[in-house]
């Protein structure tokens, strides 16, 4: 278990894979908080993880599963949540 973020859920094989590398521990610890649930806003992953990532670094976390759309953005402006792509891509 990784105790500065609380942790212990495995990752899907797309986001291990080569093709998309593995990315940052951050960016990890914020892709694991979508295991068990649908969506969620930047400020409520920010506040699962007790500040240990500050806000900024979630936003900047949340850009590489989306690019990869292992993640989808829902909304606009301060309304956007973020919840797994269609498919469940990324489960492995």
């Amino acid at each position: 278990m990784d105790r500065q973020y609380g942790t212990t859920a495995p990752l899907g094989k797309r986001w291990r894979s080569p093709r998309y590398g593995i990315g940052s521990e951050k960016q990890r610890v914020v892709y694991r908080r979508f295991d068990k649930r649908k969506e969620l806003a930047v400020a409520k992953i920010h506040a699962l993880l007790k500040g240990a990532v500050p806000l900024p670094a979630v936003k900047q976390a949340l850009s590489r599963p989306v690019a990869l759309k292992l993640l989808e953005r829902i909304g606009q402006g301060r309304g956007t949540r973020y919840g797994r792509a269609a498919g469940g891509a990324g489960r492995g």
